[in-house]
């Protein structure tokens, strides 16, 4: 996974928070699977 940290870093910029809400969702679709 990608740290909201590094991605700051690397480009404090709105595609950013596209790359930090892409992430988001990857870990919403992964818990919607374990339930």
């Amino acid at each position: 996974l990608i740290s909201k940290k590094q991605v700051m870093i690397a480009q404090p910029s709105t595609e950013a928070k596209y790359i930090a809400i892409a992430t988001s969702l990857k870990e919403l679709m992964w818990l919607q699977t374990l339930f």
